[in-house]
């Protein structure tokens, strides 16, 4: 290791291996879907290359009418909608790259069939194949290879980043390179790089082309050079020549171009950063112009594009494909998904770890140029898109290699960690570097750590491509019903969805076709009499009812406020009360040797195209359809069931605005607007069965979870209360108690998100960041207060301790909460405390009138309701935990 040449020959084998591997990853099952184009994005782009051909002159060729390179429009030869605007809605540059890879195949392929070499049968199988990658079925197949392509160059350039996200000052050369290696062995294997990889579509081209632009930059904030900085402005033309979203690489750029500005005048150093800034603004359009000449040509279709791709992504266009996001929390819907799914646990902590990381690092001044640079790609990006209410899990692609990349340099900072006593030495000097909790671990734990999270990935890897290696669920089920389904059947599908069985024509071994009488169930209709009478009809005449996916069913039972009748409607599917019996079900799950990994659960994106839950019934039953017209109608909103057949949905929220009950009008009971059984189903708060039974347990995780609160919010109230003795320490578990619940219930209120235990989890570790950075930034102020203040502090801690156990020994005397005389209003008490538990939003439920809302004062109850959620302890023991915990605090 420290002969340089052996370093450097180690580093490009490693470097050479991973490469191998991740090649390996994203080969694997090439045509998984053999040519039966499921991935809808990937058929649409690949329909729209298959009707574009080379110009024959340069007139034509710029001619948006007549132009049969213009993806906005239909081909003027052979089309009856010819000249006809058509809906391309992706970015122009991959496509272009598509048609330029395949016909050049083809070309090569007639070369081989043509030229005259000693042994011109070897090169058949490329002739046999390559003369048809132009054509609509490998043109699919084109577009992977292209993909995956693509996303090996942005494993080189993640190892570049990696490598650079620590300064060399701080962590030396070699923790770079192992910083690189690290980073380049999380890219090769994430989950979410390997799936984009197997789809003919914009994301992988899209990620390379930012990761390059990124890369670029920091390269020319690190150590300069003209080629680089017009590299970089030429790579961000060609991302935004992919997807627009890419637009915001303009802060990056802008943030490089502030770095070895020569010293001087403000004003000239102000010229410099703009002619740097016309520089790169200039590459990028003259990309961008080359590659979507047809977004200037046209440029209303252009913007018309982009303003309904915009409509899509902030739900004002009320999409069915996006109505799965209704509900989901910003920000924490991408980081639990990406986490789970797109990396796995490990990684995505990691990941997303390293960002908070080099977020406070760069806070500190301790960030070197390259970190910078990608931090002021990441947090913009992040920042505007984990906002958006289409949450599609490819969305986070383009800044997962800046996540692995700070993921990579953490782990290795991590492992570089320091004794205490050089910690100590540190802190004097001004350089600590990491968190102090790190400090304490012992050595050979520390690379453990890295080493569990890439094992870890590498599992998750080896699972998930075994999708690729099986046959897929679309294509099991039609072979399935075209054996057990007879011709002439009925059969039942779902719009917005696909319908079975494929016709297979592009199997050697097919099964024989039949034909069938096909409907579609208009399921994402407003919830109308007429809807539930038609739903019937069909159901009562259909012999087997095919579910392709959870495209439907998943996001349909949870908007049960929007749609009750078709939540119900699935509910009862489920349970066999339609008369319809489950007959087959197709998965592919990612499974490693007899361990299988069910994703029913996961974001619809990351399952419906290459390993969607299919679910055949036939019907057994047989039920008519009055029987099946009175079962659906029943749980139609009150006023639809009284109005008839023909009127309009249930109201809703414009846009994209959550589906909440309708608040009374002035002088109206307080009346939910629909039927309590359609409400979603809270019952999160009773998962601690350790603590519930025991009651030793109990106390000390309610006294802990409430000390948390205290612990962590400490910090904000240290530089606001100065004129107390002990600087709000004492009035800490009460502030962080009431912050948290004021901040839940005011979002569940408003319908940002519903009353769930996993988003005051999200909650409480956004208000653990907040007062990490505030202990931060007044550390040694802290540290100072502690140390002359100590005894206040501890005797803080035992009144609190004190009082609470005495309370709890109270309690323990008469701990009964239903007696009528002794126990009070302790009952009614009980039941407001239950009924807050189980709403899904506020005002809630009334346990006494049911139907109906609390019209009563009961924040008190729903701040007790916070701890049981995170306690998990049952209530009717967290009930007299929480008294005791209200005389303690008072």
């Amino acid at each position: 290791m420290n002969h340089p040449r052996i370093y450097r020959a180690l580093t490009l084998a490693l470097l050479a291996l991973l490469l191998v591997a991740g090649g390996a990853l994203r080969l694997t099952g090439f045509n998984w879907d053999r040519f039966q184009h499921v991935h809808p994005d990937e058929r649409f782009i690949v329909w729209v290359a298959d009707t574009m051909s080379f110009p024959e002159d340069l007139g034509a060729a710029l001619d948006p009418l007549r132009s049969p390179l213009n993806p906005f429009r239909w081909p003027a030869a052979g089309q009856e909608l010819a000249g006809e605007r058509r809906n391309y809605a992706y970015g122009h540059f991959p496509l272009y790259l598509l048609l330029l890879v395949a016909h050049a195949g083809v070309a090569l392929a007639d070369w081989l069939a043509k030229t005259t070499l000693a042994f011109p049968a070897a090169f058949q199988p490329l002739h046999t194949v390559g003369r048809h990658l132009a054509d609509y079925n490998y043109l699919g197949l084109v577009g992977r290879a292209i993909s995956a392509l693509a996303d090996l160059g942005t494993l080189l350039l993640v190892y570049w980043l990696g490598k650079h996200a620590l300064s060399r000052p701080a962590a030396g050369i070699r923790a770079g390179n192992a910083a690189g290696l690290l980073a380049a062995a999380f890219y090769a294997f994430a989950v979410l790089p390997i799936q984009l990889s197997h789809y003919a579509a914009v994301d992988a081209v899209l990620t390379f082309c930012v990761t390059a632009t990124v890369a670029l930059a920091a390269r020319w904030a690190l150590a300069g050079g003209r080629w680089a900085w017009v590299l970089a402005g030429v790579m961000c033309g060609l991302a935004v020549g992919s997807k627009f979203s890419a637009v915001l690489l303009m802060v990056p750029l802008a943030a490089a171009a502030l770095y070895r500005v020569p010293a001087g005048a403000l004003r000239g150093q102000a010229a410099v950063v703009a002619r740097r800034l016309a520089v790169v603004l200039a590459a990028a359009g003259l990309a961008f112009a080359l590659t979507n000449p047809f977004a200037l040509l046209e440029a209303a279709a252009y913007r018309d594009q982009i303003a309904a791709q915009n409509a899509m992504v902030s739900g004002v266009m009320d999409a069915p494909y996006t109505r799965q996001y209704i509900g989901t929390v910003p920000y924490v819907y991408f980081v639990v998904q990406l986490s789970q799914w797109g990396l796995g646990w490990p990684l995505g902590v990691l990941a997303w770890g390293g960002l908070a990381w080099a977020t406070v690092e760069f806070a500190r001044h301790r960030a070197g140029p390259a970190a910078t640079v990608m931090l002021a790609w990441a947090l913009p990006y992040f920042a505007t898109t984990g906002l958006f209410h289409a949450k599609f899990l490819r969305y986070m692609a383009p800044i997962v290699p800046c996540l692995v990349a700070f993921g990579a340099a953490w782990a290795v900072t991590i492992m570089q960690g320091r004794s205490k006593k050089q910690e100590g030495r540190k802190k004097k000097e001004g350089r600590a570097f990491l968190p102090s909790a790190f400090f304490y671990l012992p050595p050979i734990v520390r690379p453990a750590l890295a080493a569990l999270a890439l094992l870890a990935t590498v599992g998750w890897a080896l699972a998930f491509v075994q999708v690729y290696n099986q046959e897929h669920p679309w294509i099991a089920a039609s072979r399935w019903i075209y054996q057990q389904a007879p011709a002439g059947a009925k059969l039942l599908t779902e719009h917005w969805d696909d319908a079975l069985p494929l016709a297979l024509d592009e199997l050697p071994d097919r099964p024989a076709q039949r034909e069938y009488v096909r409907v579609e169930l208009p399921l994402w209709d407003d919830d109308t009499p007429a809807k539930a009478g038609a739903l019937a009809a069909e159901l009562a005449s259909g012999d087997y009812l095919i579910l392709a996916s959870n495209r439907l069913y998943a996001p349909i039972q949870r908007l049960a406020a929007r749609y009750p009748m078709g939540s119900a409607y699935y509910r009862l599917l489920f349970a066999g009360e339609l008369g319809y019996t489950r007959v087959a079900e197709f998965t592919d799950y990612p499974r490693l040797g007899p361990l299988v990994i069910p994703d029913d659960h996961a974001d619809e994106s990351f399952t419906v195209y290459d390993h969607p839950h299919v679910t055949i019934f036939a019907n057994t039953g047989r039920l008519s359809a009055e029987e099946l017209a009175g079962r659906l109608g029943r749980y139609l909103p009150t006023a639809q069931r009284s109005r008839g057949s023909g009127v309009a949905g249930a109201p809703r929220a414009p846009g994209h605005a959550r589906y909440l009950p309708q608040p009374p009008a002035p002088g109206a009971a307080l009346t939910l607007d629909r039927p309590v059984d359609t409400l979603p189903v809270v019952n999160d708060f009773r998962w601690n069965r350790a603590a519930s039974e025991s009651g030793l347990l109990a106390v000390v995780a309610w006294w802990f979870v409430a000390s948390l609160l205290g612990w962590i919010t400490w910090p904000l109230l240290f530089p606001l209360l100065r004129g107390l003795a002990d600087r709000g320490y004492g009035l800490a578990r009460a502030f962080g108690w009431l912050l948290l619940g004021w901040a839940h219930w005011l979002g569940a209120s408003v319908g940002l998100w519903q009353n769930r235990f996993e988003v005051l989890l999200a909650l409480l570790l956004l208000l653990a960041v907040a007062g990490r950075i505030a202990w931060a930034a007044q550390r040694a102020q802290m540290a100072a207060f502690r140390r002359d203040h100590n005894r206040l502090l501890l005797a803080e801690e035992a009144v609190y301790a004190l009082a609470f156990l005495a309370f709890v020994g109270v309690r323990l005397l008469d701990p009964d909460l239903w007696q009528p005389w002794n126990g009070g209003e302790k009952f009614m008490e009980f039941a407001f405390l239950n009924a807050i538990l189980r709403s899904p939003t506020f005002p809630p439920l009334d346990p006494y009138f049911a139907g109906g809302v609390i019209n009563y004062y009961y924040f008190g109850l729903y701040l007790v309701s916070v701890l049981i959620k995170l306690t998990g302890i049952v209530p009717e023991v967290a009930f007299n935990l929480a008294i005791p915990s209200l005389f303690a605090l008072t």
